[in-house]
């Protein structure tokens, strides 16, 4: 029997959260009988030999700030119609080459909307070969206030994909009202994407201090560097991981350990008695998998609210404790710090979210068939 075929589309704007989500998806699926290849958009990173056999780069954007209104192109320019147009028939030439059962998009239709012409494409093109498509989603969306955008997104989700799959447990934060009532045939809980074997260490008193790039993690950065060199800080040890497009200069202090982030996240934090960090999904979940103390401090810049909102859902479950950007200081950081928590059993929530995703996916690719796409256009 072919193994069933899997294509990802998937651009990071930012750091590189939403392609390492998509890469645990698509390990999952091959190590359940898939083949898979995934279209990433976003900057080109160091990813490890799985990652690097089954990705294909096409022109690169990243965003020039937290809300993505305007998007950059490789050389820092902005994105221009014909830089758009590239995207669109790379994706189209990968996709027509690797001939899939199956069509994943990351985040569209309810996010990338920007990029709508490259995905709309990409829909047109499985229409037309009866492939199924099916939405990859994390737990929270970023609010919607446009009506008729949000009117739109929810229209092509309805007639346009065979599956929403949301990556996250209503337990924790409930049904996304942006999906609206229509929609609730089609939305899958999957659980979170959670290290499927998170490792057993024994804890140390370090505290590990993570953050992504941008704005809100470097603040977050110089703020628990700061607080390191205050009396009480002086007594603790500290280590400090940056992300891929962050980097902050090494204090040279005793105390301190700063090195970018590696592969073996959930081995730091299961080494760790406590960690400070933002509340993005990837960050969250290895943290939930491995029962580490957490302080968050969401990202907060612009209009967002996802990570706020996922610190809020945490905290009120006794899961993690919550400082507000806002009211960020050396000073307020160290106090949070002593009242953090030992994490309530995570036991309840649904931390398989790979695994679940990967049997959905395989379900939906051997039927190479689905009714909501019969009303796709033949764009190519």
């Amino acid at each position: 029997m072919n193994r069933p075929r899997l294509f990802f589309a998937v651009t990071h704007l930012f750091g590189v959260g939403h392609l390492r989500r998509v890469l645990r998806i698509a390990e999952a699926a091959e190590a359940a009988g898939a083949e898979t290849l995934i279209a990433s958009g976003g900057r080109p990173v160091d990813l490890p030999g799985f990652a690097r056999d089954r990705l294909v780069q096409i022109p690169p954007l990243h965003a020039a700030g937290p809300e993505a209104r305007v998007l950059l192109d490789e050389t820092g320019a902005v994105a221009d119609p014909a830089c758009l147009r590239l995207r669109e028939d790379r994706l189209a030439a990968a996709f027509r080459a690797f001939a899939p059962d199956l069509l994943v998009t990351e985040l569209f239709p309810f996010g990338r909307w920007k990029l709508r012409g490259e995905f709309l494409r990409l829909l047109d093109l499985a229409g037309a070969a009866g492939v199924p498509a099916v939405a990859s989603l994390r737990d929270i969306l970023e609010p919607v206030r446009h009506e008729d955008r949000l009117a739109a997104q929810r229209a092509i989700a309805a007639t346009r994909y065979a599956a929403l799959l949301v990556h996250g447990d209503p337990a924790l934060t409930g049904i996304d009202p942006l999906f609206g009532e229509g929609l609730s045939g089609q939305i899958h809980f999957t659980g979170l994407i959670a290290p499927s074997s998170p490792p057993e260490a024994p804890r140390t008193d370090d505290i590990l201090v993570v953050a992504g790039g941008g704005a809100g993690g470097a603040r977050l950065f110089e703020t628990a560097l700061a607080a390191s060199r205050l009396p009480e800080g002086r007594r603790r040890r500290w280590r400090f991981r940056t992300g891929a497009f962050g980097a902050i200069a090494d204090p040279g202090l005793p105390h301190v350990d700063m090195r970018p982030a590696g592969e073996d996240m959930p081995g730091e934090l299961a080494r760790a008695r406590l960690c400070i960090s933002q509340a993005g999904y990837n960050m969250v979940a290895e943290i939930l998998a491995t029962r580490t103390p957490a302080l968050l401090v969401p990202q907060a810049e612009g209009r967002q609210t996802e990570q706020t909102r996922r610190a809020a859902a945490l905290e009120a479950r006794g899961l993690a404790a919550h400082l507000p950007q806002t009211a960020l200081t050396p000073r307020a950081l160290l106090a949070a710090i002593g009242h953090v928590p030992a994490p309530a059993r995570a036991d309840t929530l649904r931390l398989e979210g790979a695994e679940s995703t990967a049997a959905h996916l395989l379900a939906l690719a051997r039927t190479r068939s689905s009714p909501r796409l019969s009303l796709a256009g033949g764009r190519s």
